[in-house]
């Protein structure tokens, strides 16, 4: 595969997606062609490139195009929809709760072995709740694609994008406290699993209940 700047052209497109959902500004507030023209430019981003992952973020649905008639000449505007997808988590938490990077400091200030120990796991089953949400979040907003393509599209820059680097973040924060981590992370992992196998049960029910009414069906039709 041909490198590009000792980066691979996948590479290379994924780090221009990122520059260009960068562009728009975070809290869904609308922006200029014009303005984000600007951008690309300085950046030193090709007009055709910054037209190409526009037009695709637009088909998948993380970002909404307006056009201006009644300007002269007609403007162009775009707006990044996340702040509307993940609506539910951001409305639900408070501010303090969604900014864990500040809670992730204050962890970094402890000595109290212990009370390290409490706030690691609190920090780390906050962060399972807040990703398993915003999960959620894009799940059901997939919902209202109908177009496979274009939820499969939808998917993608929203995992690549959204939660891939916050796993990643978290992960690294990890391995600041290696000592304790891992344990608690265990834990966690059972805690979780354990509700999985309580939902096993559940499974099979579900599965014979269709199992006889299916019967029943089959029965009442001959």
């Amino acid at each position: 595969m041909t490198k590009l700047d000792g980066r691979s052209p996948s590479e290379a497109e994924a780090e221009a997606e990122k520059k260009v959902l960068n562009m728009l500004p975070q809290d869904g507030t609308r922006v200029g062609w014009s303005k984000l023209e600007k951008q690309a430019e300085d950046m030193g981003m090709s007009l055709r490139t910054l037209r190409k992952h526009l037009d695709r973020f637009q088909e998948a649905r993380v970002v909404a195009r307006a056009v201006d008639t009644e300007a002269r000449p007609p403007r162009v505007y775009y707006q990044l929809l996340t702040p509307e997808i993940f609506s539910k988590v951001v409305d639900w938490l408070p501010i303090k709760m969604q900014d864990n990077a500040r809670f992730r400091a204050q962890i970094s200030k402890i000595k109290n072995p212990k009370l390290m120990r409490k706030a690691l796991d609190v920090f780390f089953e906050s962060e399972i709740c807040l990703l398993m949400a915003a999960l959620l979040c894009i799940w059901r907003r997939g919902i209202d694609i109908h177009e496979n393509q274009q939820t499969r599209s939808f998917y993608k820059i929203m995992i690549e994008n959204y939660i891939a680097p916050r796993i990643t973040e978290v992960g690294l924060f990890c391995r600041t406290f290696g000592d304790a981590t891992p344990d608690l992370l265990n834990d966690l992992c059972d805690h979780y699993m354990d509700r999985m196998n309580r939902t096993g049960g559940a499974m099979l029910g579900v599965e014979r209940l269709v199992s006889e009414t299916e019967k029943g069906q089959t029965t009442l039709w001959r």
